[in-house]
């Protein structure tokens, strides 16, 4: 229970010096685009997510109950325009990021000079 508690808390808390599940370079499409300067290439390194032209600082995290997920608020810019967006991260069985909103879902493959340790209990 207590490390269940402990990982809950890295997961959500995204502070300095606090590495999450969700931190690391991912890319939506293979390996070979993983290339420093790709638009391929999301950097997550919580309470932001850094895209090819846009960033978002995402607050307020939620666990979400029963499942190995955050929701958040995310505040976003590039390209000259803002917006704000609910953003739900989750990890899968076979170390993927889940990226979720509203009528948006995608799936990240993890960069392979940082490919992160598997989700807890997996």
């Amino acid at each position: 229970m207590r490390a269940a508690l402990a990982l809950s808390l890295a997961v959500t808390a995204g502070g300095a010096g606090a590495q999450s599940l969700y931190d690391g370079t991912w890319t939506f499409l293979d390996a070979a685009s993983c290339r420093p300067g790709s638009d391929a290439v999301v950097r997550v390194t919580l309470p932001e997510i850094r895209y090819y032209e846009s960033l978002c600082r995402l607050s307020n995290p939620v666990p979400v109950r029963g499942m190995e997920a955050t929701l958040y608020d995310a505040d976003c810019a590039g390209e000259g325009e803002t917006w704000h967006h609910r953003l739900l991260l989750m990890r899968t069985d076979d170390g993927q990021l889940l990226q979720l909103q509203d009528g948006f879902a995608q799936l990240l493959n993890a960069c392979p000079a940082e490919a992160p340790a598997a989700a807890p209990g997996k």
